[in-house]
């Protein structure tokens, strides 16, 4: 499960585990993020999507896998990416912004 948790001034989210003992929670904090990282969808090996939001108030979407995160940028994207979906086979789904708006899924906006 993939939840987002306030503090004040940010937004984190974090992957919750149960097991048969306990229960863990995973921070889930891009590195490149200053204020907001926001977990959208999961897949069955673990692979986490979202976006972050950096220092100059862009946003840009991410794959966390195996420990790593990595940035996804639309190239089109002027304005902002998320990454919104992962399947099994690792396809990943979003949208992106630019100056004719929004793509991919513009309800967001």
């Amino acid at each position: 499960m993939i939840i987002f948790s306030r503090t004040p001034g940010a937004l984190h989210g974090f992957l919750r585990s149960s097991g048969p003992i306990f229960t863990s929670y995973t921070t889930l904090d891009d590195p490149s993020a200053t204020l907001v990282t926001q977990p959208f969808g999961i897949n069955n090996a673990g692979q986490i999507v979202g976006d972050y939001t950096n220092p100059i108030n862009n946003s840009h979407g991410f794959l966390y896998s195996g420990g790593t995160y990595t940035t996804l940028d639309d190239p089109s994207a002027t304005m902002g990416t998320g990454a919104l979906g992962i399947n099994a086979s690792g396809q990943i789904v979003g949208y992106y912004v630019n100056a004719s708006g929004a793509h991919g899924k513009p309800e967001l906006f």
